[in-house]
């Protein structure tokens, strides 16, 4: 996104599944080594920015640059890919107990609950897993 503008708001950005599960850490991090500006309202992260002019340039060139776009690309989904395995693992853990259970009714809500969970994550890993194996194709 810093690519395409010299800034971006907070909210464009917080539902990007790499930043779903703690956005303002990453933000913060990135911020705190330095790579990215962030301008608050009352503490609240408002807007992002690169902390230099020359970054932008630089975040320019690696997506035009195919062969790293590629491998950032890739990187990007992998760590996608892990965060929504974690969650599903997190999901199936709680399921173990109540699969236990012999009275499933008192639990229907929280089993489909979690089922539509694990179904959504699963084809976000899908959709991952998809367009790595299009950007591998891409490399050979």
């Amino acid at each position: 996104l810093l690519s395409d503008k010299p800034k971006v708001s907070f909210e464009e950005i917080v539902f990007k599944p790499l930043f779903k599960a703690a956005p303002e850490l990453g933000i913060t991090e990135l911020e705190n080594n330095g790579l990215l500006g962030v301008s608050r309202d009352r503490g609240v992260i408002k807007e992002i920015q690169p902390a230099k002019p020359l970054f932008r340039a630089a975040f320019q060139y690696l997506l035009k640059n195919p062969e790293l776009s590629t491998i950032l690309k890739t990187r990007y989904l992998l760590r996608v890919v892990a965060f929504e395995t974690g969650r599903i693992k997190k999901w199936e853990e709680e399921l173990r107990p109540l699969g236990k259970v012999e009275e499933t009714k008192l639990f229907k809500s929280r089993l489909n609950y979690l089922s539509k969970k694990i179904e959504l994550s699963s084809t976000v890993i899908d959709d991952c897993e998809a367009e790595i194996k299009q950007l591998s194709k891409k490399r050979h």
